[in-house]
């Protein structure tokens, strides 16, 4: 037997070729936590990060899932800061925004579209300089838009700075609809200088692919169109629009204009949806990075449309538990994306006369069997760093850093992008050739697979994954409720799965000689399960009257411990 679906265990003297080409494992989780001690009041303690990562040579999906986490964020910020400032061939929103406020300086009928352009640098640069006629009109438009807490609080990542809470709100500014004057004002300008025009096309190329095309009208179309007559439209349209996402669709699709039904749940009907098939959520040539990342998690929806269900026997409480790892990898990533993400607004022998010798056969698995999931990931770092590497050139990527909350990574983000690709393509490629599936050829090479056991070997050196994940991110306003419908994630849970054999794989043993041994009385094959811990989100959909930001959400967390306990105490 050769090829991917062969597997080798000594024992002693003896080798055991296994042929996995039948082999079918079986996935449960039983009910009981992996320590009694993790139990309060009937519930199971959230853990909040994942300070003591589990032992035993096992990578659950929850790692990698924390991983890219903060590998995303960390990457988002560093091309948030460089694409205000400019860097390598981009020449970055403060030059675009400038441009143009100086473009309509010069007439007498822009007044409210260059306030607005410089209440956005003002938003950046409190040093700003702004024409003593503006003032006012800037003042008015700056100190409405910070009044308004639902719009300007910065979320997710953009705390870790000044500078980010700035760009989040200056971002947020500029996709408010504009007005029918602002825009004809901001369509001349573009028109009237090349350079702006392509820049202004530059920043929302980029976003388009940084998280998704835009959800609403923009004014490329019209800027590109110098003897297109600009009349009053019912059409609004916005500066920098937010994203569109599956979510906002579905949402908009099932409820529209009208109430919210009570209970409803945006990640339920999501969760319905695609495994229905009725939400789609392969990604197309338009296609940002953000749908990229929902299709990653799509597996663990419907697990049973993977290669490698032919695999493996998902019982009810394993697909259970993979559900609840769509919630949380579905939350933790929108809140990545939260400043661009649109805002929608809703309604299991006898006694042999000697004891035999048995080598016992596990099934052996180092990583927690989703491979989908991972080869989809890869290939989102694959998309993300191809458009990063378009944006800023190969050399300007490489003079930028991940940022962390204790500051720039020490690699390159063109350096660490090829890495994450590879880690996720070598987690890929461990799940296939260890329950017996034929990997895709073009998953990576040997070195991917080289390198994400080489992480795996040492899962405590990376600081990635004791940080706090918890967050809250908002996912539609409820306007006759007036609150927020949004998603919460509260930490982590810890369960066992137990990985036993369906169906066991052809064996062959042989002796230190090389010549073939059959069982008998004295030798036998004893094929037994495995048990590991599995790392599972803890999370939940729920209406609130006000956005927390991290280090709010995450005291509320500290003061309540509980789900049942955080989750009353925010309603």
């Amino acid at each position: 037997m050769t090829g991917p679906v062969a597997r080798e265990i000594w024992s002693g003297d003896y080798r055991i070729r296994l042929d996995l080409s039948r082999q079918i494992l079986d996935l449960s989780v039983p009910e009981e936590p992996v320590d009694p001690r993790e139990t309060s009041a009937g519930e199971q303690t959230i853990q909040p990060t994942l300070q003591e990562v589990p032992k035993g040579g096992f990578v659950a999906a929850g790692l990698l899932v924390q991983k890219a986490k903060q590998f995303d964020d960390g990457l988002y910020a560093a091309v948030e800061l460089a694409a205000e400032k400019g860097a390598g061939r981009f020449s970055g929103k403060a030059a675009l925004l400038s441009g143009v406020a100086r473009a309509l300086s010069a007439r007498p009928d822009t007044r409210e579209a260059c306030a607005l352009m410089l209440a956005a640098r003002r938003l950046i640069d409190a040093k700003t300089n702004v024409p003593a006629d503006l003032t006012p009109l800037v003042d008015r438009t700056v100190n409405g838009f910070l009044a308004d807490e639902r719009e300007s609080k910065p979320l997710g990542f953009y705390t870790w700075s000044p500078e980010l809470e700035a760009i989040f709100r200056q971002g947020r500014l500029l996709q408010r609809p504009l007005s029918d004057a602002t825009m004809q004002a901001l369509v001349h300008a573009l028109r009237s200088d090349e350079g702006l025009r392509d820049s202004y096309e530059a920043c929302l190329t980029l976003t388009s692919y940084l998280t998704n095309p835009p959800a609403l009208p923009d004014l490329r179309s019209l800027a590109a169109s110098p003897h297109m007559s600009l009349p009053p439209s019912a059409t609004q349209h916005h500066f920098f629009p937010p994203s569109a996402s599956h979510e906002a669709k579905l949402a908009e699709r099932l409820v529209g204009t009208g109430p919210v039904p009570e209970g409803f749940s945006l990640i339920d009907e999501m969760i319905r949806a695609i495994s229905a098939r009725t939400l789609k959520v392969e990604p197309t040539s338009d296609s940002g990075w953000y749908d990229y990342q929902t299709w990653a998690h799509e597996p663990f929806v419907i697990p049973w449309a993977t290669p490698e269900t032919q695999r493996l026997r998902l019982d009810e409480s394993y697909r259970k538990e993979v559900l609840e790892l769509f919630k949380g990898a579905q939350a933790l990533a929108r809140e990545t994306h939260v400043q661009l993400l649109v805002r929608t607004t809703l309604g299991i022998s006898s006694k042999p006369r000697k004891e035999a010798r048995v080598i016992r056969i596990a099934p052996g698995l180092t990583v927690e069997p989703l491979a989908t999931f991972y080869q989809r990931r890869a290939l989102g770092y694959r998309f993300i760093h191809g458009v990063l590497g378009s944006a800023f050139g190969t050399e300007g990527l490489r003079q930028l850093r991940r940022l962390t909350p204790d500051g720039p990574a020490p690699t390159d983000l063109d350096t660490e992008l090829a890495a994450m690709e590879a880690m996720f393509h070598g987690a890929y490629a461990t799940v296939a050739a260890q329950i017996g599936m034929p990997a895709d050829p073009g998953a990576g090479s040997t070195g991917a697979t080289q390198q994400f056991a080489a992480w795996a070997r040492d899962l405590s050196a990376d600081t990635d994954l004791s940080r706090d994940a918890r967050m809250m991110v908002p996912i539609f306003y409820d306007q006759p409720r007036g609150m927020t419908k949004a998603w919460v994630f509260l930490g982590w849970s810890r369960r066992f799965v137990s990985i036993g054999f369906g169906k066991v794989p052809t064996a062959e043993m042989f002796d230190a000689a090389g010549r073939p041994v059959v069982e008998s009385d004295d030798l036998k094959l004893g094929f037994v399960s495995e048990r590991h811990v599995l790392l599972s989100p803890v999370t939940a959909e729920v209406y609130v009257t006000r956005l927390l930001n991290r280090a709010e959400f995450r005291a509320h967390c500290d003061r309540f411990k509980t789900r049942s306990a955080i989750l009353s105490a925010l309603r």
